[in-house]
């Protein structure tokens, strides 16, 4: 039983530093194939929800601009036009100040006497007095 015990311990020292080194192989694979595809999903969403850029409006009022000169486009549908780029900017940048305004944290009031702001009433006296302490002759 001997022979046999320290038979099987031997194979058993022998097997577990392959097993272990083969699970630390995959677990390491594994962490890195994740990660990847993680940084490839955030630049996938990023680019999905990344808003238009307001260049491209732009050059797009450029083009309207020149259809107009040329008499393509009626002064009434190019006001239109422009109007309707208007107010798309207008409400993608009051939604842009909205969603900053969320991320701002709210601060809290300074603790402590509040500081009163200077009375300038008070530094006007103060010339009145000087005024009338000189001598009139002067």
């Amino acid at each position: 039983m001997t022979l046999g015990h320290s038979l099987f311990t031997s194979v058993a020292q022998a097997a577990i530093p392959r097993a272990t080194s083969g699970a630390l192989l995959w677990s390491t694979i594994l962490i890195v194939v994740v990660m990847v595809l993680g940084a490839a999903l955030m630049v996938l969403r990023r680019k999905m929800f990344e808003p238009e850029e307001t260049q491209s409006e732009a050059g797009l009022l450029e083009t309207l601009r020149e259809m107009n000169r040329r008499g393509q486009l009626s002064d009434e549908e190019f006001q239109a036009a422009r109007r309707k780029m208007q107010d798309s900017i207008k409400r993608q940048v009051e939604q842009r100040a909205a969603e900053l305004a969320a991320q701002r944290p709210k601060t809290k009031p300074p603790k402590g006497p509040a500081r009163r702001p200077p009375n300038p009433r008070s530094h006007g006296n103060r010339r009145e007095a000087d005024n009338g302490s000189r001598d009139p002759s002067d």
